[in-house]
């Protein structure tokens, strides 16, 4: 008896009721001789491609399987027959569509398929598995975190004020949207947030950069080391007093 082998298999239709074909040759994918499906996906939607017609019903199944390749082709057409499946041109609508994805030593698929993960649409597995663990430990792992970053605003917003530029608290998020001074206002967001690298080496966000209701203010990140706010508000302080005047409330 041959030893089992991984095979992925496309499952596919965009002709009659193709959510139910697509359930159907999943089910048939099961009876296949000497095959087990180890695993599915579930169903999504993708336009044609190089062709016409209704969106295509899709899914990926994950066989272990003693065929050999060629003799589970020739399973995969029978079950394409079976469903009516009709090849009048390349790329014409399809009944149903099942393509051999991959074939071999479970060994080699698998690190494909790992590999693939992080290639292909969708997150990087890795990013995914980490914000399962986050929600597994809601909300333990979030507050530290949540107070770093409330430390940081407090500290950024609270000294800009003093200096009597206004700046309102964001109740969330790691970054503050600020107006432009009053001294710098006309010259816009872009121009002041160049004026600002070159003059005083703090690198912002130009407001316009995100649409013209962003037109009039910067945006700062708060992801920078907290022993970093206190030099960023002495080098607003010198650009504010080289301006001469204090910045009004917005």
């Amino acid at each position: 008896m041959r030893e089992a082998v991984t095979a992925f298999v496309g499952v596919g239709a965009n002709l009659g009721d193709p959510v139910a074909a697509v359930r159907a040759a999943l089910e048939r994918l099961r009876e296949l001789p000497a095959t087990t499906v180890a695993a599915q996906s579930s169903l999504y939607r993708t336009a044609p491609v190089d062709s016409s017609g209704p969106d295509y019903v899709n899914a990926v199944a994950r066989l272990s399987t003693q065929l050999t390749a060629p003799e589970l082709l020739r399973e995969l057409q029978r079950l394409e027959n079976a469903a009516g499946r009709e090849r009048p041109y390349r790329n014409a609508p399809r009944t149903l569509d099942l393509d051999l994805l991959m074939f071999g030593n479970a060994r080699i698929v698998g690190a494909v398929e790992k590999f693939k993960s992080f290639l292909d649409d969708g997150a990087p597995t890795f990013i995914q598995l980490s914000a399962v663990a986050a929600l597994e430990n809601w909300p333990k792992n979030v507050e530290p975190t949540v107070k770093i970053y409330q430390k940081r605003r407090d500290h950024l917003i609270d000294g800009m004020n003093k200096l009597g530029w206004a700046v309102t608290k964001p109740k969330a998020t790691m970054y503050v949207w600020a107006q432009v001074p009053e001294p710098f206002r006309e010259m816009g967001s872009l121009a002041f947030a160049e004026k600002l690298i070159r003059e005083t080496g703090i690198a912002v966000a130009p407001g316009v950069g995100f649409g013209a209701g962003g037109e009039g203010y910067i945006r700062m990140s708060l992801v920078t080391h907290d022993n970093r706010f206190h030099d960023v508000l002495l080098r607003f302080k010198k650009l504010l007093a080289a301006a001469k005047t204090k910045v009004p409330s917005k």
